[in-house]
């Protein structure tokens, strides 16, 4: 089986995966509310907060393994949308993913430091502890500090999208030089992963672009014989992850491993199982969700910011409370969707032109 992006324009199921990792995301900051406004915990562990089966804790804990998931994902995407496509250049292609992530990074930073401002005048808790003029300064360039592992600041997410858009830039470059030929990933990957672990340990911006060249590959393996090569990596991956996990000394390799396995099984469910779809009302509605992702994933400590001014978290482990804030956050993301979004994008691109 061969495709092409002239033959796919969506990948629907995906957008499915993009939301659910932003939710997990979210899930996995849910422990936040543990903390009332003096910055004491409540007398409840951080995931007992969580009013839902265990099962959910246990995904909570392990959340920051959806933003891997999502880097993997970008890298899949974009390579489904670039590969063939060599007539954009740099400046349109740079200034392109620009408009798509700055407008709403730039709302949700200031709007973080006016949260940040209040709560400091009411000696308030602030959820991230890195908060001065000088990290804001960085954050506004897309410079967090979080980026070599350092302490969160302001609207502490953004660390992972200015990564993915130095990953973009590189990915430019990159897809061209290779031209089609994914196998040598095989090679590049390999290395990336011995420099992170051996020698820049801390370095999140080699993270992100070992996890986005995996969800190149992973395409590039799918374009070229998706069910043979599906089983083979299964089939690889599967004795690897089983074999490591047995010593918790190699927690990143196990978390690598663990990654690939999980991101390779649910890729390429997500999309074996577009064949099925067919109702585009249904489609529609698949694009939609995933179209509120990046919102979910800014918003959510804007707003937890101000449930904690408000001292209403100490519902926190009320079931009616966890239904709200998610509601919540998804009515919000549709409307910074499609009234900051949208607009703020057609309008840079129209000055670009």
């Amino acid at each position: 089986m061969s495709i092409t992006n002239k033959e796919i324009k969506h990948f629907y199921h995906l957008e499915i995966l993009r939301l659910a990792s932003a939710l997990t995301i979210v899930l996995a900051h849910y422990p936040v509310f543990k903390f009332n406004t003096k910055n004491v915990p409540y007398e409840i562990s951080s995931y007992e907060l969580i009013p839902l089966p265990k099962i959910f804790s246990y995904v909570a804990m392990h959340g920051s393994l959806a933003v891997l998931l999502f880097w993997v994902i970008s890298g899949w995407v974009m390579s489904h949308n670039y590969n063939e496509d060599h007539t954009i250049n740099f400046k349109q292609y740079t200034f392109k993913r620009f408009a798509r992530l700055y407008p709403l990074h730039f709302l949700t930073l200031n709007l973080t430091l006016l949260l940040h401002l209040i709560g400091r005048y009411f000696d308030k808790y602030s959820i991230s502890t890195n908060d001065s003029l000088s990290t804001y300064a960085k954050n506004l360039f897309f410079l967090n500090n979080n980026l070599m592992g350092s302490k969160p600041s302001f609207n502490s997410p953004i660390w992972s999208i200015a990564i993915e858009f130095v990953c973009y830039i590189i990915f430019y470059k990159l897809i061209r030089k290779i031209k089609g030929k994914g196998y040598l990933l095989v090679v590049l990957i390999p290395l990336e992963y011995i420099l992170y672990r051996n020698h820049f340990p801390n370095n999140r911006l080699l993270l992100g672009f070992l996890y986005f060249n995996l969800g190149m590959l992973i395409y590039f393996f799918y374009v070229k014989s998706s069910k043979k090569v599906f089983f083979l990596l299964h089939a690889t991956l599967y004795p690897i992850v089983t074999y490591i996990s047995r010593d918790t000394s190699y927690y990143e390799d196990i978390k690598f491993y663990k990654v690939a396995y999980i991101a390779i099984n649910l890729i390429f469910i997500s999309v074996y199982f577009d064949n099925f779809l067919r109702n585009d009302k249904l489609k529609k509605i698949f694009l939609k969700l995933g179209s509120l992702t990046y919102s979910i994933y800014l918003l959510h400590i804007p707003l937890s910011k101000v449930i904690i001014l408000l001292e209403i978290n100490k519902y926190a482990d009320q079931l009616w409370f966890f239904i709200l804030y998610f509601a919540v956050i998804l009515a919000l993301a549709n409307l910074m969707y499609r009234f900051v979004e949208i607009p703020a994008k057609k309008y840079l691109l129209k000055i670009y032109k």
